[in-house]
């Protein structure tokens, strides 16, 4: 009956001694992997601004070329990404200055209907705030 025992404790104790290793290897593997995670919301976020910083950057392009055509279609794609975004992370840290370029969106849509030059201003305008945000975004990614 002693050895009976003997041999459950030295079980329990050899289970437990595999089992506590592994359990914190997980555990430690389960914190890298939201970490990662994090970065990569993070990243994804950077990436689509700096699309629409792009994209932005194109029809400012084509502004100053006085090809208002183009400029309206680009201008078109540009805005709804831009509203796009701005409900799909609602509760990102820039969105209040991503709104803020989207209450633009019917001034620049009638100057460049217009083909009035002056709306180059607002794009530049919103072009300076949006390289902000495409700031703060890098920044958060490479932390």
């Amino acid at each position: 009956m002693r050895k009976f025992i003997l041999v459950i404790i030295l079980l329990a104790i050899a289970y437990v001694g595999g089992y506590w290793p592994e359990h914190q290897h997980v555990q430690q593997t389960a914190r890298q992997l939201t970490d990662a995670h994090g970065q990569l919301v993070q990243a994804q976020d950077a990436v689509r601004i700096c699309h629409m910083e792009n994209e932005l950057l194109t029809v400012i392009d084509q502004t100053q070329a006085q090809n208002y055509g183009d400029a309206q279609r680009s201008n078109t794609q540009f805005f709804d990404d831009l509203n796009a975004e701005t409900n799909a992370v609602p509760n990102a840290p820039y969105i209040g200055a991503l709104k803020g370029i989207l209450a633009r969106r019917d001034a620049v849509v009638s100057g460049l209907a217009r083909a009035d030059a002056g709306t180059i201003n607002i794009l530049r305008q919103s072009l300076g705030e949006l390289r902000q945000i495409a700031q703060q975004a890098n920044a958060l990614v490479v932390h």
